[in-house]
């Protein structure tokens, strides 16, 4: 007995190292078709969905061949029929590392056959579909293998002096850990140093290592004597006789659980984004408390196990422990704004403080909500479990959690939130967890209605809380304060924030499919637009740049006739491209379509351009309308949030630069909008290595000392100075629109901003600066480290300007006076 638990010591091990590999697979497998799709909630979908029906497959077969070996017909007689369970869990995790290995050059290779195929060209449905289709059949082997495993283990432990529910509570609560260790190696530490391609293969090695010690437990087991298995806890006629629920309605149970727990998944992820922000740390740590919840549950099922509530009747009353703390969370995340306001003095201190209190904001709304979701699982199993029977039972269950779980994330992306909210969503699961309490508290005899009116009181209970329990104030939820809490006194009471932020109208509030946008006015009159919190665009204070980043690449190119810009905004940018004379079409790349359903509260700054008929808008990721386009542009004009949120910085790497100077024709103009302010200048001049190194030819203006536009040509510059002043000139918009700035004359316009030439540019860099790429995405994991720093700014803009020897810009010609009343530099700057 003594090796027996030994061995499961070591099984434990494996379930640990198998479940870190699966979550670093996914976590690097949604960035490499990220990169292909998009940053989409289609593409984290799809891996999504590949990862969770891979799971419920193996799980259901593997139970299955668990309890009873059988051989596959397309394999040798010898091969896993008879072997130890053991043998084929080595065997299992050995395949899973050969198809982990090899999935990042597959999506690779069935990238490019897509695109040979035309993908680009095909409907927006159409291109979903085959993405869908395709990448799906790629990822369910592993997945598969990876739902093999659990079964596996689970019903060889038997053999030691526990049950199978038992036995499941630990396994399942050591995979889910090392999936939670996974979740936070892959999301915050390999991609940077390792790259992609060597993360694919770390998570490999754990996999070998995996089959090595489950291959060393075989061997083990093999030279243990023969002996009786003495592995229940309770006699097989007392399990076997012992009356046992309807296995059909348990399934029914779990598949619920699982459906609510994907929606909750999804809402408190959409709600702390509102809170903590967007970048890749916070989405990390809700996901690692996520499945931390969930292992703590699902480990302390064992010492429970034997208790006499463990029955059908206390499945319910955990899945209604799930609704009450799940209302309780959403009152919660209603009240954590006010919250970051008050512990931002310490958060600020540090960037490890600042992910400290993000982890303890996310354990607030969270923890006991997972912890609850975990214990499920191996409870139901409990509930149904017969001897003999073990391994069919838990593949069951599993697969009805997992097909639950699968129907809940794609409903809450797609369907839910867009339609009713996340706040709703959120409600909508606590429902669906009263309805799992329901079918687990009462069932019917022929003679009687069976059950308490304990359930029907609590119930009644749940729903009075709900009836008074406080909605979310939406200006409170959009107010951003992982941004601008210093702005506020963090002595204030909850009732004085709530009137200062609402002293600022809110005129729009949309959650989208990817993102929450809202529409402020303050009573000075100036607009703004927030995404995710975040003030993304606004009718006043950042104007300059929004029409310069327009107006400028539009004038630098001789004679634009088609154009394409990557963001919308508040569609300023888009409106000052279109005015060009010559201008026949503009395409207009937006990710949420809610940022276009604002536009209106904008249409005297873009000049109305929803109605504008050149405009043609499409809703899809940038990178992959750059890389499936045949369009070749004049101008492109790529104006994205800041790269410290997750998947921004994917369009300021290498290959997205790359991408778009493929997009561009000869002589084309290449417009990146970029920030100094929260950036460290290392970060700062990797940016502008990284672009220099796509277009050798570029050059740099600054607005308001605050924002910048890297300016790269696909050839030589051609700054003519005559023709931009004629250009200028016969475009009415553009001058009404800059005069209040003072750029409406030809020298300001250009001079005003102008910061460095090209030679200046690589003077400024100085020497090796580390380059940001799909590989080694490293600019997404350093951005966010510089949120709350302060003198950077400075520092930039002093060495920016000691770098200027260069007085003019590259290929500045036909200058022979300076506009009338003007002379360069006579404009104030202002500071943000």
């Amino acid at each position: 007995m003594r090796k027996k638990s030994n061995i499961r010591e070591l099984l434990l091990a494996c379930s640990f190292l198998s479940g870190w590999a699966a979550l670093t697979y996914e976590i690097l497998w949604v960035r490499l078709f990220s990169l292909i799709f998009g940053h989409t909630t289609f593409a984290v979908s799809t891996v999504l969905a590949a990862f969770m029906a891979g799971l419920a497959l193996g799980s259901f077969w593997g139970g299955r061949w668990a309890d009873q070996p059988f051989r596959l017909r397309f394999l040798p007689k010898s091969f896993l029929s008879g072997r130890s369970l053991l043998q084929a869990y080595a065997i299992t995790e050995i395949g899973l590392a050969f198809l982990g290995v090899l999935s990042g050059p597959m999506i690779r290779m069935v990238e490019s056959a897509l695109n040979y195929l035309g993908i680009g060209q095909w409907m927006f449905w159409y291109q979903s579909l085959g993405w869908f289709v395709v990448l799906f059949a790629l990822l369910l082997p592993a997945t598969f293998l990876m739902g093999v495993t659990l079964p596996l283990v689970v019903v060889w432990a038997k053999k030691t002096a526990h049950r199978a529910s038992e036995n499941m509570s630990s396994f399942y609560g050591a995979n889910t850990a090392g999936a939670a260790l996974g979740t936070l190696l892959a999301g915050l530490v390999l991609p940077p140093y390792l790259g992609i391609a060597w993360s694919l293969r770390f998570a490999a090695f754990l996999n070998v290592l995996a089959a090595g010690i489950a291959w060393r437990s075989y061997q083990m087991e093999k030279s243990m004597p023969a002996e009786g298995d003495d592995s229940a806890s309770a006699p097989e006629d007392v399990l076997e006789n012992a009356p046992r629920p309807g296995y059909a309605r348990v399934c029914v149970i779990v598949g619920l659980s699982g459906f609510a727990a994907l929606l909750f998944e999804v809402g408190w992820t959409r709600a702390l984004a509102l809170v903590l922000g967007s970048s890749i740390y916070a989405f990390t740590i809700m996901l690692f408390t996520f499945l931390l919840g969930l292992a703590l549950g699902s480990a302390a099922f064992q010492w429970m196990s034997k208790r006499r509530f463990v029955n059908l009747a206390g499945l319910g009353w955990v899945q209604y422990g799930i609704a009450g703390f799940s209302l309780a969370s959403i009152v919660v995340l209603g009240y954590l704004p006010y919250l970051f306001v008050h512990i931002y003095p310490i958060l600020s201190k540090s960037f490890y403080f600042l992910e400290g209190g993000h982890f303890i904001c996310c354990a607030l709304v969270m923890i006991m909500p997972t912890f609850l979701m975990g214990l499920s699982l191996p409870w139901a199993l409990a509930v149904v479990e017969t001897s003999g029977r073990e391994g069919s039972r838990l593949g069951g269950l599993y697969a009805a959690n997992t097909i639950g779980s699968i129907l809940g994330s794609v409903l809450a992306g797609f369907l839910l939130i867009p339609s009713i909210g996340v706040e709703r969503t959120l409600l909508l699961g606590l429902g669906v967890n009263a309805l799992a309490f329901l079918a687990a508290s009462f069932h019917y005899s022929r003679r009687r209605l069976i059950g308490t009116w304990a359930p029907v009181g609590a119930l009644g209970l749940l729903a009075g809380l709900f009836a008074v329990a406080p909605r979310w104030n939406k200006t409170i939820m959009s107010s951003g304060m992982f941004v601008y809490a210093e702005d506020y006194d963090h002595k204030i009471s909850f009732r004085e924030l709530v009137d200062t932020l609402e002293e600022d109208r809110l005129l729009f509030y949309k959650d989208g499919i990817s993102a929450t946008i809202a529409v402020f006015e303050e009573p000075s009159g100036n607009r703004y637009l927030r995404t995710n919190g975040k003030t993304d665009a606004s009718s006043r204070r950042d104007m300059e740049t929004q029409l310069m980043v327009g107006y400028l690449p539009l004038f630098l190119h001789p004679n634009p006739a088609k154009a394409l810009v990557i963001g919308f905004g508040s569609g300023t940018s888009a409106g000052a491209v279109v005015q060009g004379a010559a201008m026949e079409r503009v395409d207009q790349i937006e990710i949420e379509s809610a940022v276009l359903a604002a536009a209106p509260y904008f249409r005297k700054e873009n000049n109305n351009v929803l109605l504008n008929p050149k405009m043609r808008f499409h809703l899809t990721d940038a990178r992959h309308w750059l890389a499936s386009t045949e369009e070749r542009y004049d101008v492109i004009v790529s104006e994205p949030s800041n790269p410290w949120i997750a998947g921004v910085a994917n369009l300021y790497s290498i290959e997205a630069f790359g991408l778009a100077r493929r997009a561009l024709a000869p002589g084309g103009i290449f417009c990146q909008w970029f920030h100094s302010y929260s950036m460290s200048e290392k970060d700062f001049k990797m940016v502008l290595a990284t672009f220099l190194n796509v277009f050798p030819n570029a050059q740099l203006f600054n607005i308001r000392d605050v924002d910048f536009l890297i300016v790269g040509a696909n050839g030589d510059w051609d700054i003519d100075y005559e023709r931009i002043s004629r250009a200028l000139a016969a475009t009415p918009a553009a001058v009404a629109s800059l005069t209040p700035l003072g750029l409406n004359q030809p020298y300001p316009f250009l001079m005003e901003d102008f910061m460095l030439a090209n030679d200046d540019l690589r003077a400024y860099i100085g020497g090796r600066v580390d380059l940001n790429t799909d590989d080694r995405p490293i600019l997404e994991f350093s951005a966010p480290k510089s949120l709350y720093m302060t003198g950077e700014q400075r520092k930039i803009n002093r060495n920016l300007a000691s770098a200027k020897m260069q007085r003019y810009p590259d290929g500045f010609k036909n200058f022979t006076r300076l506009a009338p009343g003007k002379k360069a530099g006579s404009r104030n700057r202002s500071r943000r």
